[in-house]
């Protein structure tokens, strides 16, 4: 019961101004806004990031953290549920879109959720 009221708060920290202090910006000049904690504690490529990182180098003009990750914003919010505790559902996204997802997954290390994906899309395409 505890762990499911944490991953609870975790997802409604999401909308919160307070909490989530890094900008990103997308490809499709969108952008999200994110907890560092959430994002470093969930993904090696965030906490590299944030380590490797002078966050001066990183800080926006508003005092946000900006990143630069190079998906769509439908492809962003996927990757951002999934690092904060939400199911994922590959049904929603066309062909394009699951190559897209992906990619990022590949790119952010997410090997698991990335060869669950690609599994999806092999059995897909082999039986439509």
């Amino acid at each position: 019961v505890l762990f499911r009221s944490v991953i609870q708060m975790l997802r409604e920290s999401r909308t919160s101004e307070n909490f989530n202090e890094v900008k990103i910006e997308l490809l499709d000049n969108e952008h999200v806004v994110a907890s560092k904690f959430v994002l470093a504690a969930r993904s090696e490529y965030f906490a590299g990031l944030f380590r490797f990182s002078n966050n001066s180098n990183l800080e926006g003009d508003s005092g946000q953290i900006v990143v630069n990750i190079p998906c769509s914003k439908k492809i962003m919010i996927l990757l951002l549920d999934c690092l904060y505790g939400d199911e994922i559902n590959y049904e929603t996204l066309d062909v394009l879109e699951c190559l897209e997802y992906m990619e990022i997954l590949r790119m952010m290390m997410f090997e698991k959720a990335y060869n669950s994906l690609k599994d999806y899309v092999f059995h897909e395409l082999n039986f439509n």
